[in-house]
């Protein structure tokens, strides 16, 4: 492994088992992120409201790959689930649509031949070159393009303001082709008629003439939702459900994937009836004008995930380290700065679990304290060969998720 090596501006640069971090007192050390559902310890502010400010102390790791994660990405698919019961209180006349996808109008061929009918903007939207069109898969290529049609056709043109949706992969047959799950807001449309009347058959012919041929999707499927106290219960399922497998394609993508979309109106009522406040917009030119970086392709991420952690004193940042979270474990009674504790919490189903987190015993509150720090740190991971340890568990993730959807088709 690499030896340590310490920068002009005092960052640990160590090897695959090392840390990298940015020390205490650096500007970029303002936040950090904390892990939802952990027990935080409290300490009294001196405000004249006497109110208490949580303060984060420890060592997280950084998780990857969102909520199509099976592991990690469930406490963001609970999150959403809590969002899609909230909004459908406020439902009174649902409707269930199924969007999908015609495969035969999105062969590659007829891809060649759209992209030339496309004017600038719609390519902006899908992010399609002439480049792009050759080398990225068909499934990949459909979800670009009607992704951003299915807003166009639910507000658009059918006039729905209060909808969400739910993407999910064809498992069953093909390579993973996505197919959206959708409850709309019928009540104060055009197909809501006088007593709650909903005109199903005309609404059909209208999803039909949007979607199947404006939008050149597949043959969309409509449903009444009768019982409006199911109505959660049975959007949720889509929402906290984990894939049996990801499709080969999204593995390769290099663009992130929204699984849930609110509309406006939507994203409005659930801020509201789950007091959520709103992100702060930067209003500054040149932050505005700043070009998103690619998060990467999303096998990478996940194979990234609890692969490095962020240490938090005092709830802001102090540095990250370039080691496996699980492997804190075997480092724990090597370092006296880190206490190993358990938080017994309680999950949506209403079972308790135990879930371990280190606590920082000591204050790093210089620079050559944090680099005495990650050097015990290297010093511990190099005697334990956690470098290999990392390289074996990386392949390992990358195998279970390359094969998986193989492994699901042979079945």
């Amino acid at each position: 492994m690499d030896d340590t090596r310490i920068t002009d501006e005092g960052r640990g640069v160590l090897g695959a088992a090392g840390a990298a971090a940015v020390p205490p007192g650096d500007s970029r050390g303002t936040a950090g992120p904390a892990e939802p559902g952990l027990s935080l310890v409290k300490e009294q502010n001196n405000s004249p409201e006497g109110q208490e400010r949580k303060i984060i102390n420890g060592v997280f790791p950084v998780r990857q790959g969102g909520k199509l994660h099976p592991e990690h990405g469930l406490s963001k698919r609970i999150e959403d689930q809590q969002k899609v019961r909230a909004l459908s209180k406020h439902i009174r006349r649902g409707v269930f649509i199924t969007l999908t996808i015609n495969r035969d109008h999105w062969t590659r061929e007829a891809i060649r031949q759209r992209y030339q009918r496309m004017n600038q903007t719609e390519r902006d939207k899908a992010r399609l070159t002439a480049e792009r069109v050759e080398r990225l898969p068909v499934e990949e290529i459909a979800y670009r393009v009607l992704s951003s049609r299915v807003s166009l056709c639910m507000s658009r043109r059918l006039g729905f303001k209060v909808w969400v949706r739910v993407i999910e992969p064809q498992t069953t047959s093909g390579d993973g082709w996505i197919h959206w799950h959708i409850i709309a807001e019928a009540w104060g449309t055009q197909w809501c008629k006088s007593g709650g009347f909903v005109a199903l058959k005309r609404l059909a012919a209208a999803l039909w003439a949007t979607w199947g041929r404006e939008c050149e999707g597949g043959r969309p499927d409509l449903q009444l939702v009768r019982n409006p106290d199911r109505l959660a219960s049975y959007v949720s399922k889509y929402v906290t459900k984990g894939w049996p497998a990801i499709p080969p394609w999204l593995l390769e993508c290099e663009r992130s994937i929204r699984l849930v979309g609110f509309s406006k109106a939507a994203g409005d009522i659930v801020r509201q009836a789950m007091n959520i406040q709103p992100q702060r917009r930067l209003q500054a030119d040149h932050l505005r004008k700043r070009r998103k970086r690619s998060p990467g392709k999303l096998l990478d991420r996940l194979c990234g995930s609890g692969m490095s952690c962020v240490v938090i004193q005092n709830s802001r940042y102090v540095g990250s380290l370039n080691v496996p979270w699980e492997s804190l474990f075997m480092l724990e009674g090597r370092l006296p700065e880190l206490n190993l504790v358990h938080d017994e919490y309680e999950t949506f189903r209403g079972d308790v679990v135990s879930k371990p987190r280190f606590v920082l015993q000591a204050i790093i509150g210089s620079r050559q304290k944090w680099c005495e720090f990650v050097g015990r740190v290297f010093d511990a991971a190099r005697e334990l060969g956690v470098g290999e340890i990392i390289d074996v568990v990386r392949q390992r993730v990358r195998d279970r998720f390359a094969n998986g959807w193989q492994k699901m088709q042979a079945a």
